[in-house]
């Protein structure tokens, strides 16, 4: 994980450093959460903080999007670049 700051000195990564409740209180002090679709994002929005997902295997249109954020913060990957990428309500089917 620390690879993810090597030579960024505005990027800072926290996995595994802090407690719970510490990261609850980081992410509500968020400007804005870039995420997949994850905990994270959903804890962000709960938090109401603004949140852009990246989507793959899972789709927004599922019901899977982070609560009472708009659609056009939903990046979902390009299907004609990636036909094959594997799209389901489980994210193991075509």
């Amino acid at each position: 994980m620390n690879s993810l700051s090597n030579n960024k000195p505005n990027v800072i990564v926290v996995a595994g450093k802090i407690q719970f409740e510490q990261e609850l209180q980081l992410i509500s002090n968020l400007d804005i959460m870039l995420s997949m679709d994850s905990g994270n994002a959903h804890i962000a929005a709960m938090l109401g903080v603004n949140v852009i997902t990246l989507w793959g295997a899972t789709h927004p249109y599922l019901g899977f999007s982070p609560f009472n954020q708009p659609l056009e913060n939903a990046l979902l990957s390009d299907r004609t670049k990636y036909p094959y990428l594997p799209t389901s309500v489980y994210g193991n089917k075509k």
